[in-house]
């Protein structure tokens, strides 16, 4: 049975709808998704400065990316890339396509190891700005909205 956030706390519908707060489904996926740039002007007072975590947190894999011989899991760079590019979801965020849960597939070690190959590209023709190597996992076929949303909120929750 699909409850909302309203049911499942027993709070009043029309003070609750007041607010304008979001009731979501708390078995199912909202189909909503984050995007990192929107994060960048915010003035949501828990959002400020997330956007500096995420470039933040990309300039430190580019960092990684010259110290990277091989790409293979003989090379300890590549590993610790592939790790940290490596994000599962987090259910308890709603966030996705999932019908019948919250509970989803993430990016796995395959989308790790695509990002990180892409990234030794960008870095190879010399685009080292963590803004375009966000932009570059848009452009990639299998990482969407649903991964990108798994991505900022595996990083904006550490």
């Amino acid at each position: 049975m699909y409850k909302s956030v309203v049911e499942h706390f027993s709070l009043d519908k029309n003070k609750f709808e007041a607010t304008g707060a979001f009731n979501p489904l708390l078995s199912a996926d909202t189909h909503l998704f984050i995007d990192p740039f929107l994060l960048k002007d915010t003035q949501i007072p828990e959002f400020i400065g997330a956007y500096d975590e995420i470039i933040k947190y990309f300039t430190d894999i580019l960092l990684l990316i010259p110290k990277i011989k091989t790409e293979s899991t003989k090379d300890e760079a590549w590993k610790v890339v592939v790790k940290q590019l490596t994000f599962s979801e987090l259910g308890a965020f709603g966030l996705g396509y999932s019908f019948n849960s919250i509970g989803g597939r993430g990016g796995g070690n395959k989308t790790a190891v695509k990002m990180t190959n892409t990234a030794i590209q960008i870095y190879a023709v010399g685009k080292e700005l963590p803004q375009f190597f966000i932009m570059s996992n848009l452009l990639q076929e299998g990482i969407g909205p649903d991964t990108i949303s798994d991505m900022v909120c595996k990083i904006l929750i550490r």
